[in-house]
């Protein structure tokens, strides 16, 4: 998920499509990611208020969370451009549920006296990942899968600029 963060604004979801395009579709798929941050909270209190203990709650919404994330592969056989950036969307939309779920756990783990390092601690972890030449290095092996997919007998409709 970092790489489509990282890369999404040099992302051409189809060949040809100019940048100045991109900024739809971009903004598109940041207010997904942004509405799934937000909807964890909902998840979790209704799945709280429907009964369920805490631990299962949380569960129950990670596991929803993970399962929409699953389609991602998809994304490089898509003909239609905007199904691409819904699908895309919907990834964003469920990792960050995710992400928003796994830091309300530490509320259920850790004593309220270290909530606060705990969730540092792993923001800059994440944070430090982010800046790390891993995502070169995956922007380097996506060229070459890429190239791959475009040049087979697959329709593969996504397009990474030089």
């Amino acid at each position: 998920m970092v790489s489509i963060l990282s890369f999404l604004p040099d992302f051409s979801i189809a060949p040809g499509l100019p940048q100045g395009k991109l900024g739809l579709p971009v903004a598109l798929v940041y207010g997904m990611a942004a509405f799934g941050a937000l909807s964890s909270g909902l998840l979790l209190a209704r799945l709280l208020a429907a009964g369920l203990s805490s631990n299962a709650a949380r569960k129950c919404s990670l596991l929803i969370y993970a399962c929409l994330i699953v389609p991602v592969p998809l994304v490089l056989w898509l003909h239609n451009p905007w199904v691409a950036v819904a699908l895309l969307g919907l990834v964003q939309f469920a990792h960050q549920g995710f992400s928003t779920n796994v830091f309300g756990l530490a509320t259920d783990l850790f004593p309220t006296r270290i909530i606060g390092t705990a969730i540092g601690l792993a923001a800059f972890a994440g944070n430090m990942v982010g800046l790390s030449p891993a995502p070169k290095f995956l922007r380097r092996r996506h060229d070459r899968a890429l190239t791959t997919v475009s040049s087979s007998s697959t329709p593969g409709r996504v397009h990474w600029p030089k």
